[in-house]
């Protein structure tokens, strides 16, 4: 059985958003981007790798998926946090991206999500 994990950096008040620059997302006018930058610490990386020992596989959605894409698929064999973030297999959600963008890349179209994560595993439901 695997098991389907979601990581997120959020806000006491609901924002989620990854530890990037300020104009990461500035949809809707948002302009904090860039907010866990401050509250940055070692040990967050730390937990970071020990958690992601035993991923195999992302599942993204298309924006975190292109961010992610042009930050890592550049990296040379032998940086620890590039080989760490390209190493498992990738699916993604998306309707619009037309190929993908990021090795070992699976995209996930249409409203196939439950169907498509059901049928990989990902999650594992008991009926009793």
């Amino acid at each position: 059985m695997r098991k389907l994990i979601v990581h997120e950096f959020i806000s006491l008040d609901g924002v989620v958003q990854a530890p990037g620059g300020k104009d990461e997302d500035r949809d809707g006018g948002f302009d904090h981007g860039g907010w866990t930058i401050p509250y940055w610490h070692d040990d967050i990386g730390v937990a970071f790798f020990q958690a992601m020992q035993t991923v195999d596989a992302f599942l993204l959605g298309r924006r975190t998926y292109e961010i992610h894409a042009g930050a890592f698929e550049p990296m040379k064999p032998g940086d620890p946090f590039g080989d760490l973030m390209n190493a498992p297999r990738k699916y993604v959600v998306s309707r619009t991206l037309k190929q993908p963008i990021w090795r070992d890349t699976t995209i996930i179209r249409d409203n196939t999500l439950n169907t498509e994560v059901r049928r990989r595993s990902f999650v594992h439901r008991h009926h009793t």
